[in-house]
């Protein structure tokens, strides 16, 4: 995912090249709100130093998550990593 691209679909922040650790999103399809969001990624791989370019090493991975709800400000998921 690039700066300003468009992701017309559920996700979950697994990492960010941003040096606060933080990404920015936009929600105004699913709420009308046109402001900024901060999102945090998977903190234990952010912290691991983990090599960005390896992103095909997730795809065997396991995201455990709740059924699918109208609560757009809540989650709850686990991230198995690694595999």
């Amino acid at each position: 995912m690039n700066a300003n691209e468009r992701i017309p679909a559920d996700m979950v922040v697994l990492y960010t090249t941003d040096k606060s650790s933080t990404a920015y999103i936009r929600t105004d399809q699913l709420d009308g709100e046109t402001d900024w969001k901060v999102r945090r990624p998977v903190m234990s791989i952010q912290n691991e130093m983990f090599d960005y370019k390896d992103i095909g090493n997730f795809f065997n991975c396991e995201l455990k998550a709740e059924i699918p709800s109208d609560k757009i400000y809540d989650f709850n998921g686990t991230f198995v990593y690694p595999c």
